[in-house]
């Protein structure tokens, strides 16, 4: 039975393995305009340094407190007030900025910000949530029970996958790959599969949470009944789930439930055939040496 589960999964995550790396691969496009917001920072550039600075305009997501300038042999210092606009004196090659794609979602990048340009804090966005900031978390927790009535979280963060990398050398931030090779199942293959694997990362990702809950790893591994497991399962899917599309990798929390959904297809299915069966006719079968044929609601292979 495990086999045929595995020989599913195994097949599907592979063809979509190529949807997943072509999403992981550069791309190029037109970012999207920001008509409204560039009209009203250009006004306030020439609001202060007049009507003839058409120059680009970089927003700034910081404030600018303190100008010091040399000029001659003294050192003169000018106050900027808050929110007031400066010009870029020399280029800064390979910034970090924040751009938005062409579906207007903030993502991280670099580029020069050119002598001449101008630089100001956006004092006055628009109403609502600002794209740049980072995505924010509103799902629930993931937690379960074990057998002995505890409560568990799990929890997925860049601190908890390098400690799993680390101690059993698999890289959950990279579902994809093979393990414990390249040429192996994908490693969300594997842990679909291999329940022994499986509890050890949920396990590994619990340890922290042992001196809370008064009790030790191997108490941990005593209460995960088959229950239990099932459940520690669905939330560890979930919280890889909702890992992957925070981080702003849709193609890999799609893979994570594309593979929850197989899974629960291929043991459906096995359920089906299993239940068609008929058990004396096959007992009867085996007696006289004869194998039964397979009954009108049983599908063929």
């Amino acid at each position: 039975m495990i086999a045929f589960i595995v020989a599913i999964l195994e097949v599907v995550l592979r063809a979509l393995l190529p949807a997943v790396v072509a999403a992981s691969k550069s791309t190029a496009e037109d970012g999207a305009r920001q008509p409204a917001l560039r009209a009203r920072l250009r006004a306030r550039v020439r609001s202060s340094w007049g009507r003839n600075s058409r120059t680009p305009i970089i927003a700034l997501l910081v404030g600018l407190i303190l100008v010091a300038g040399a000029t001659g042999c003294g050192l003169r210092t000018v106050y900027v007030h808050s929110g007031e606009p400066v010009r870029i004196r020399e280029t800064v090659r390979m910034a970090k900025v924040w751009v938005l794609d062409a579906a207007g979602v903030a993502v991280p990048a670099q580029m020069d910000l050119l002598e001449g340009w101008y630089c100001l804090p956006d004092t006055d966005p628009p109403m609502g949530r600002d794209p740049t900031a980072p995505a924010e978390r509103t799902d629930p927790m993931k937690t379960f029970n074990d057998a002995a009535g505890r409560t568990w979280t799990l929890a997925l963060t860049l601190g908890s996958a390098m400690a799993i990398k680390d101690k059993l050398g698999m890289d959950l931030l990279r579902p994809e790959v093979g393990f414990p090779g390249p040429e192996d199942p994908p490693l969300l293959t594997r842990l679909g599969t291999d329940e022994m694997l499986l509890g050890e990362v949920v396990c590994s990702l619990l340890e922290g949470q042992c001196e809370a809950q008064k009790t030790t790893p191997a108490e941990v591994r005593a209460a995960f009944d088959g229950a239990a497991l099932l459940a520690a399962q669905e939330a560890f899917y979930a919280e890889l789930v909702d890992f992957f599309r925070s981080r702003g990798q849709p193609h890999r929390a799609r893979a994570v439930e594309a593979q929850m959904e197989m899974i629960r297809a291929a043991v459906k299915l096995i359920e089906t055939r299993i239940e068609a069966i008929d058990v004396d006719e096959t007992i009867r079968g085996v007696m006289s040496g004869s194998s039964p044929e397979p009954s009108a609601s049983t599908p063929e292979p």
